[in-house]
């Protein structure tokens, strides 16, 4: 039989290991020192997602909460196996006038529920999101503004942007331009929606385009195009397409 200092221990693990690493937010202690957040020791307080990101590279504790709030920072995930998480609409990354808003270098992250923009305005080439990593997944994540693409992938492969939303952005919505990105149930509303010029065996199932103009175009092979729909046309090339439409 447990005694109550073992149960209390084992209480201890279970809500520790319930509970994330790191919480980012605005808030600090009057001294700026990070705020600890649990009586369990394992959340501790950032004030910027970076912050969290780097401290989560040294020490291993990579489950990242973003409390909503605006975010005036560059992010740069370099590290694998990243769980970060936002609260949605409300939790802005912006990368202002000097940057990409987040990079994704890394491998087999997970980024969910964030807003991200960029204020330099047009003619700088800063991306909402730019993926460089392999086998990263991207859901529920807004661009509210881009002074470039909305979301690219420029040297990753085997990534996936599930439930994603472009708003605004001065050239391509999604593109990518390496083999074996997934696309789903993802949104365009401005710009060129989503071009694959490059690269190959494409997934873009189930997604919206209503920009007006070019909806998707592709100029590579081996890629399987379902359900999707648009406003503009359909440059499938020699790919599987089934249940496309064009209104």
């Amino acid at each position: 039989m447990l005694g109550i200092g073992q149960i209390t221990t084992r209480i201890a693990e279970l809500i520790r290991g319930a509970m994330p690493f790191a919480i980012v937010s605005n808030g600090t202690n009057p001294d700026g020192s990070s705020r600890v957040m649990s009586v369990f020791a394992r959340i501790v307080s950032y004030p910027t997602l970076q912050a969290a990101v780097n401290a989560g590279a040294s020490n291993g504790q990579k489950w990242i909460q973003i409390s909503a709030g605006l975010y005036e920072e560059v992010v740069v995930i370099a590290g694998n196996d990243y769980r970060i998480e936002g609260a949605g609409a409300s939790t802005i990354i912006d990368g202002t006038t000097v940057g990409h808003a987040m990079l994704v270098n890394g491998d087999y992250n997970n980024i969910s529920n964030l807003a991200l923009r960029t204020t330099a305005g047009a003619g700088n080439d800063y991306h909402g999101m730019s993926t460089a990593g392999d086998y990263n997944k991207i859901t529920g994540c807004n661009i509210i503004n881009a002074d470039s693409d909305g979301f690219v992938n420029g040297a990753g492969y085997w990534n996936q942007y599930l439930n994603c939303y472009v708003a605004t952005c001065d050239r391509n919505c999604f593109a990518s331009y390496q083999m074996g990105v997934s696309f789903v149930a993802c949104t365009a509303t401005a710009g060129a929606p989503i071009n694959l010029s490059a690269g190959s065996n494409f997934s873009v199932v189930g997604c919206r385009v209503l920009s007006g103009v070019t909806g998707i175009t592709t100029g590579q092979s081996g890629g399987l195009f379902v359900g999707n729909l648009t406003d503009g046309s359909q440059t499938l090339n020699s790919n599987t397409a089934a249940g496309n439409h064009v209104y």
